[in-house]
């Protein structure tokens, strides 16, 4: 550092600037929070000389650098018991988002670099507040969103796992840090007026999963009420689904999800001016032969990774798009295939927004189908899912 420090000396005098401009790099602020560590080291007074410039530019030229660095500014101040600390942590709380589902959480989205994925700025922005703030509820909230952020997506390094666990065993000095790890008491589960039996000895090792299973007989209206109670200080959540047979075009849609989706069909007509998209409804009159345009509106709240979406074809509709192949929309790839029974699209990373698929097809039969569903689901995270309401489509 301190040959950085000579060499910059060296080029302002040689090519003109100043010392007091912006000449703060990542590399320098990681070597002044590795220094903190050291805090009993003896500096030399080069070293020393070296370190109070690149402090100083720090503490100056904060704001300018990615969110990632400017946690570790903030460390730095704290561990130099430095009181603009508390300034810094006041503006980063600002810019901060919360809600009930993912808590506390900072949108600044991915980066190409490590330090820019969203986690790596939690971790070290949670790591703050716990030892400049000691704000133990925004600092479990942060921790909550690591978790959420874990149920939808990979932690793709062990150094980005690494960090996510000392990140939620993080207490502060003072503090338990085994709280989140040694809770274990069981949730009361009532389905209905049924206590459902949660010990250990009826749950899945290691992930607490239970299954229950009820003949028809036994099954009444005060089951669809299901109330759950937590007994640890740390926070418990879970998945409840059922399944049923109905028909495809009384399906409703599923709203309450992460995942949103909207499916129409539409007329292909030709004009003069070009093709034109008319919607079909119950009074659209189609015949063999037609252009049909079928339009997925997909709507996510945050990000996911391993998305799979399924989209059900009418039994008198025939693809046009045969070929499997990986498509670019915007700022999203997927992996568009076709089968006899419906077009599957897989996306590896599918981010926050809202997305619209288009894939032609053929009217090829006469009479009454349904129209099908399309169906989505994160494939490690299943309890994300959802799907499109049904229709019929008529060909006369």
């Amino acid at each position: 550092m301190v040959i950085r420090y000579e060499k910059l000396k060296e080029n302002v005098k040689k090519y003109g600037g100043k010392m007091e401009d912006d000449h703060l790099d990542d590399l320098s602020v990681h070597y002044l929070y590795v220094k903190t560590f050291f805090k009993h080291v003896n500096p030399t007074p080069a070293s020393k000389e070296a370190r109070e410039y690149y402090y100083d530019q720090a503490k100056k030229y904060w704001l300018k650098r990615d969110l990632y660095t400017q946690a570790m500014i903030g460390l730095i101040m704290q561990r130099n018991e430095d009181n603009l600390v508390q300034k810094y942590s006041k503006i980063l709380r600002e810019r901060s988002f919360n809600n009930d589902e993912l808590s506390m959480y900072w949108n600044e989205g991915n980066g190409f670099y490590w330090y820019q994925l969203p986690m790596k700025a939690s971790f070290i922005i949670d790591q703050l507040f716990t030892e400049a703030v000691d704000n133990k509820e925004e600092s479990d909230k942060m921790k909550i969103w690591l978790l959420k952020n874990k149920q939808t997506n990979h932690w793709k390094t062990s150094k980005s796992t690494a960090a996510a666990i000392y990140a939620l065993l993080l207490q502060g000095e003072k503090g338990d840090i085994s709280q989140w790890v040694t809770e274990s008491v069981q949730p009361v589960i009532m389905v209905g007026n049924e206590l459902l039996n949660t010990s250990i000895t009826q749950s899945e090792s290691g992930t607490g999963y239970v299954k229950k299973a009820w003949n028809a007989e036994s099954i009444n209206k005060e089951m669809s009420t299901i109330k759950v109670t937590n007994n640890n200080k740390s926070i418990a959540w879970g998945a409840a689904y059922y399944q049923y047979f109905e028909q495809l075009d009384q399906i409703k849609t599923f709203a309450d999800t992460p995942l949103k989706l909207n499916k129409k069909l539409y007329k292909v007509v030709s004009t003069p001016k070009g093709d034109e998209l008319t919607e079909i409804t119950e009074n659209t009159s189609l015949k063999p032969g037609d252009k049909l345009k079928i339009r997925i509106e997909l709507r996510v709240d945050r990000e996911m990774e391993f998305v799979h979406m399924k989209d059900m074809r009418a039994s008198g509709f025939e693809p046009e798009n045969v070929i499997s192949e990986y498509k670019y929309q915007g700022q999203l790839g997927y992996y568009e295939t076709t089968k006899d029974l419906a077009t599957h699209f897989y996306f590896t990373y599918l981010p926050k927004g809202t997305f619209v698929f288009e894939y032609p097809v053929r009217v090829v039969h006469k009479g009454d189908f349904s129209g099908g569903i399309t169906n989505i689901e994160c494939m490690y995270a299943p309890e994300f899912s959802s799907h499109s309401e049904g229709a019929r489509v008529k060909v006369r």
